[in-house]
């Protein structure tokens, strides 16, 4: 059976790795992420305009509509999460537990009961 490792002759040619100040790529993730946000953005505006003067906005119009503003939401958390260093499914996590949950004075009942 192989190994999933590599041999110890090639991890010893790698470089040692940097944990005190690694390169970072946040202006590389901004350079991507903004073009398509506002790509994104302005195919669903145009569409929706294009449809209400030529014809009528359908169901399928709707639905884009609410996948893209979920895709738009998720690019701003990433943004922002990339540019103060958090993790972006802790991020979510918590608003989620923090929605979800009730508390009611000393019982409290929701998902955090669940997630911890």
């Amino acid at each position: 059976m192989a190994s999933a490792l590599p041999p110890p002759s090639v991890t010893m040619t790698w470089p040692k790795p940097n944990y005190i100040d690694p390169p970072s790529r946040k202006l590389v993730m901004l350079a991507v992420e903004i073009p398509l946000l506002t790509l994104t953005f302005g195919i669903v505006i145009m569409r929706l305009i294009s449809r209400y003067f030529l014809s009528k906005i359908a169901i399928d119009d709707w639905i884009m509509l609410l996948a893209s503003i979920g895709a738009i939401v998720l690019m701003v958390l990433t943004i922002i999460a990339t540019q103060f260093g958090w993790l972006v499914t802790k991020l979510c996590t918590d608003l989620f537990v923090q929605l979800f949950t009730i508390h009611l004075g000393d019982y409290t009942f929701g998902i955090s009961k669940y997630l911890g």
